[in-house]
């Protein structure tokens, strides 16, 4: 009698198979809800963390034009005359450049001093503040291919069009045999996916020092040339 009396109670604080499924599929289906919430809120944090970054290199930006008689650097793509080697002394980081959602990179792995996430606009190159008169359009630099070189759009190699990336070339343009200009094209808005990092959005530095975080869609020409 004892023993039934000890069966019953058993199996009434046990979890039967059917109760132990459905429990496995409650937290399979919140895990499914809530993965992609956490992943969210984490590319959200990294975002800032972008837009602290574009920040800084811009006011290191503004340093370097009080400093040199109100010019942007020249172009350079040395391990002397990059934009990240050229702003060094402000910057007093190399992380500065670098997009905390960016970690595959071998340049990352190798820590070269010339490597940037974000890509200066090369029109800015070498001009004087006082063309700018569109500060808060103007881009300065923004999310972009990883390179050691710190320029994109508009450099000395594709004459001002637009930038030595195939992947950062405005939709349709195709890139001339002798690797330095780009074939006259018919769309000018920038489609790049690859520098749409911040979940479907890119972080963009514009000469005024705001940071804004935009879609690539967003922008034509207009917002790279003085």
């Amino acid at each position: 009698m004892k023993n039934n009396h000890f069966n019953t109670t058993l199996r009434k604080n046990a979890f039967t198979l059917i109760e132990l499924l459905v429990v496995i599929a409650i937290i399979a289906i919140l895990a499914a809800i809530l993965f992609p919430v956490f992943g969210r809120a984490r590319e959200n944090a990294r975002k800032a963390s972008c837009q602290s970054n574009l920040k800084q290199v811009g006011t290191s930006i503004q340093m370097y034009i009080q400093d040199y008689d109100e010019k942007v650097f020249p172009s350079g793509q040395t391990v002397t005359n990059c934009p990240s080697i050229r702003l060094a002394s402000y910057t007093k980081s190399t992380q500065v450049w670098v997009c905390p959602s960016e970690t595959n990179s071998t340049a990352i792995k190798n820590q070269d001093p010339r490597y940037a996430t974000y890509q200066i606009n090369g029109q800015l190159a070498g001009k004087a503040d006082s063309l700018f008169n569109r500060p808060t359009e103007l881009v300065v630099t923004h999310d972009s291919d990883p390179s050691e070189t710190g320029w994109t759009e508009g450099n000395s190699w594709d004459g001002g069009l637009t930038t030595d990336w195939p992947q950062q070339r405005p939709n349709g343009c195709t890139e001339s045999n002798d690797n330095k200009t780009v074939k006259p094209c018919g769309n000018d808005s920038y489609l790049n996916p690859e520098f749409s990092r911040h979940n479907g959005m890119f972080n963009v530095l514009f000469y005024d020092g705001h940071v804004k975080a935009q879609r690539p869609t967003h922008f034509t020409d207009v917002n790279f040339i003085p």
